[in-house]
């Protein structure tokens, strides 16, 4: 789960455009660290973690704060992203409404916390992050 590809730290600041409308994106890419692609489709569940934003404030001296549910939502059935065959990335997608998040400071909190597939391991380094949305 490297969120940011320059920044190893987990960290990652993405800018949407307000909107009243609800918005579905691609937020966190889960990747295979292999050079070639998946042989079987491989599901990887993702879970929430607020803990992660509150060592993110407390380490960077930032004030994010965890949107409810009812503000962010993930699309994914059971948080699982799924990296298809012959694929290396799959995504948790999640939906909001711009307006709603507009002004505050949000972010959260994102940890792997299992794959279906025997043979591959969660990165040490890689599995979990922090993602900061902004609204402009």
């Amino acid at each position: 789960m490297k969120i940011s590809a320059t920044d190893a730290s987990n960290f990652v600041s993405l800018s949407y455009d307000n909107s009243t409308k609800d918005t579905t994106v691609n937020l966190v890419p889960i990747t295979l660290a292999t050079s070639n692609g998946a042989s079987e489709d491989i599901n990887v569940t993702v879970s929430l973690n607020s803990k992660l934003v509150d060592d993110h404030n407390t380490a960077s001296g930032d004030s994010y704060n965890v949107p409810s549910a009812s503000l962010v939502s993930i699309v994914n059935q059971n948080n699982i992203v799924t990296i298809p065959k012959g694929s290396n990335t799959g995504y948790l997608k999640v939906k909001f409404n711009p307006s709603a998040l507009a002004g505050g400071d949000w972010a959260l909190g994102f940890a792997i916390t299992n794959v279906d597939k025997t043979g591959y391991n969660i990165s040490g380094n890689f599995g979990s992050g922090v993602v900061a949305i902004a609204i402009q």
